[in-house]
């Protein structure tokens, strides 16, 4: 049997939580995770404030289906482009 080397362990990222609104744009497109059978997904509508992460919240403003209340968080590299630069430096 062949030896495989482990795999080194990737670095936890930090993705704080941000306060983001819906726009009108997002009203009915983003799902808040309820599921009901037979009748399907409920969707924030339009002004409701929600947690979410940095980054989906980033993904979401830049989509127009949101905005950011309070300070912009920084963007963060996403997993694959951290390991596509990894692989270029070495």
């Amino acid at each position: 049997m062949a030896k495989v080397a482990p795999r080194a362990a990737q670095p936890v990222r930090e993705d704080p939580l941000v306060t983001v609104r819906v726009t009108l744009k997002g009203a009915g497109r983003i799902s808040n995770g309820v599921h009901h059978p037979m009748q399907g997904d409920e969707f924030y509508e339009h002004n409701e404030e929600f947690k979410v992460a940095a980054s989906i919240a980033l993904d979401l403003e830049d989509r127009g289906f949101a905005e950011i209340q309070g300070a912009r968080p920084k963007a963060q590299p996403k997993p694959k482009e951290v390991e596509a630069e990894a692989e270029w430096k070495a």
